[in-house]
């Protein structure tokens, strides 16, 4: 999905709806939806709002607590371009944030890929990352990491990183 040619994150809720997030450089214009039967563009156009003010951390609170869930599994599936990490425990509650593209970062063989999907799978504190076609070969060594990703108590993550290999 791309907000006036913005690639961002989605969530699919029906067969004709879907949530998105806007990410940042997002600017106002028409939706793109690529499917397999094509790209949809939608007739009318969206407006990005910019906000008035911004809400700041009292710095004086000290360091954020870390998260005691851990990431369990990773794996890494060549045939369908796409990554499942498994954590020990639920993510932040707000689905949005866990599945913002812009937290995750893919390396393969040592090569910068783009992440093009990111899914939140609440029933089993899953996140499985897409990534464009022909991205991943059988035997491919990826590394993934994530940054400010949070538990469902708003505390982040530890651990920020796996290396896996294709299969």
């Amino acid at each position: 999905m791309l907000f006036n040619d913005t690639r961002t994150t989605f969530t699919l809720l029906s067969s004709t709806q879907n949530r998105a997030t806007v990410h940042l450089g997002a600017r106002s214009g028409r939706v793109s939806v690529k499917t397999p039967s094509g790209t949809g563009v939608s007739t009318g156009s969206f407006t990005v709002l910019v906000p008035t003010s911004t809400k700041s951390v009292d710095e004086s609170v000290g360091e954020e607590e870390n998260s005691s869930i851990t990431l369990s599994t990773a794996s890494a599936v060549a045939a369908i371009n796409a990554l499942k990490l498994s954590f020990s425990g639920a993510l932040d509650v707000d689905v949005d944030a866990a599945t913002d593209a812009g937290l995750y970062s893919v390396v393969v063989n040592g090569n910068a890929v783009e992440v093009e999907s990111v899914q939140y799978v609440r029933a089993t504190s899953s996140v499985q990352i897409g990534l464009p076609e022909g991205t991943l070969q059988a035997g491919d060594e990826i590394e993934v990491s994530w940054n400010n990703l949070r538990d469902a108590r708003g505390r982040v993550l530890s651990s920020r990183s796996v290396s896996v290999s294709a299969r």
